[in-house]
């Protein structure tokens, strides 16, 4: 193996084992390239933007840099069908967010918390791994998607191709380097 392609289409997901997955591409000792075909978003751009190099076809989409997370107080609704949810917890913030209950102003901060500390992550590993600055990252870490010409214009990728061209262009990669092993092989 002299090389690896990640081949990525994905929306996101969860930082669930994220961080793992974006060092281990990080520090791998081949080169890794990150070829989108779709969409690389949120998490999968997070695990792309560790790779040596992002190739993205000319429609791809890549960005939506930034954390969330979702919450739904139902608890109007359950109130008017007459339901009381009863948490029964060790503190003001251990059912924050379970079904039924009030989501109050102190939970929302909390959470907002949590949000602030995988966000600052984010911004670190993709300036890490792009080689960028973190207020080079902060600029387009607003949640929307990028084009490929705006990714290239703005750091987050190296260049529009299909996987095809970069399968044949590691291949040529490949053979050039054969070749001068085998050149440093004759000198000796």
């Amino acid at each position: 193996v002299n090389s690896i392609v990640l081949r990525v289409d994905s929306p996101g997901g969860s930082v669930s084992g994220l961080d793992q997955l974006g060092d281990v591409i990080n520090a791998a000792d081949k080169p890794v390239i990150a070829q989108v075909e779709g969409m690389a978003a949120s998490a999968a751009y997070y695990v792309a933007s560790q790779a040596d190099r992002i190739m993205a076809g000319r429609t791809d989409l890549v960005g939506s840099i930034g954390t969330r997370i979702m919450l739904y107080d139902f608890s109007a609704a359950f109130e008017e069908a007459g339901i009381k949810p009863i948490p029964i917890d060790t503190g003001e913030y251990k059912s924050a967010g379970a079904m039924g209950t009030e989501i109050t102003e102190n939970q929302q901060e909390d959470f907002r918390r949590l949000v602030d500390f995988y966000f600052k992550d984010f911004i670190q590993v993709v300036a890490r791994g792009r080689g960028i600055t973190e207020s080079a990252v902060q600029e387009v870490a607003d949640g929307r998607l990028y084009t490929p010409e705006e990714a290239i214009e703005s750091g987050l990728i190296d260049g529009v191709a299909t996987l095809e061209k970069t399968l044949a262009e590691q291949r040529l990669n490949q053979q050039g380097r054969a070749t001068d092993s085998a050149r440093a092989r004759l000198r000796l």
